[in-house]
């Protein structure tokens, strides 16, 4: 993993065109874009207090995210009752690219969308109607993201044996146990001071086996650290519709 975070901060040192391919999990593309992205977001959370935020690698976070994207897309079906509207994510997209939105021009839209990504005008690698299918794509990405967390966070307790990992077993069985502990704990108010320790306790375990479980799973995904290679995409992204 010191080799994941190391590589991050090489890259946030770089200038390179945005759709640089800086590496590959789970066979899908990581522009050099989507990490500056992620900085300026952590950035942001920085910046409005948020000193949890120092600790964050922006290309590790990109990881995380392609992970989640690829357990959605794996584990679909099994949470039909978190559904992603994806036909109005694309409609969306399309219009505010080719309208503008509330308050701003086409042109004005355009230019604030491409901070965002960290894109300049004169840097956009596709043609008209294949960019407008990256925009798509990466809407509709982010959205996926979302029911790929609640996916990782269930099978992390769950589903221990999609990975390997050394005492994973052992921390979910002693969260299962101060889980059992702190609902007991609950229910007999005398034991407040009780309750509120193995509440601590049970979140620690908790932050832990997350922290272990994703990065098996990263480790797992056949991960390519590739910028050297100095791959420019010319991918239009086939969006995803679901099973």
């Amino acid at each position: 993993m010191q080799e994941i975070y190391d590589y991050g901060n090489m890259l946030e040192k770089m200038d390179i065109l945005p759709n640089t391919v800086v590496a590959r999990i789970y066979g899908e593309e990581i522009l050099f874009r989507e990490v500056e992205t992620y900085r300026n977001s952590i950035n942001n959370s920085i910046e409005n207090g948020n000193e949890d935020a120092k600790k964050k690698n922006a290309f590790y976070e990109v990881l995380v995210n392609k992970l989640q994207l690829y357990l959605t897309k794996t584990y679909y079906n099994e949470y039909p009752d978190f559904t992603v509207d994806i036909d109005t994510i694309m409609n969306k997209t399309k219009k505010e690219w080719t309208e503008g939105y509330v308050g701003y021009s086409q042109e004005e839209y355009r230019k604030k969308l491409l901070d965002v990504l960290c894109i300049k005008e004169d840097e956009i690698w596709l043609n008209e109607e294949d960019f407008l299918t990256y925009l798509q794509n990466d809407s509709v990405e982010r959205a996926l993201s979302g029911k790929g967390q609640l996916i990782l966070l269930e099978y992390m307790i769950e589903r221990p044996e999609l990975v390997k990992a050394e005492g994973l077993e052992e921390k979910i069985a002693i969260y299962k146990d101060l889980r059992e502990r702190e609902k007991k704990a609950l229910l007999e108010e005398k034991n407040g001071d009780n309750y509120l320790s193995i509440s601590k306790e049970s979140t620690k375990i908790y932050s832990e086996i997350r922290h272990i479980y994703t990065n098996a799973l990263i480790i797992n995904g056949n991960l390519e650290l590739c910028v050297d290679k100095k791959e420019l995409s010319t991918k239009v992204p086939e969006i995803y519709k679901g099973n």
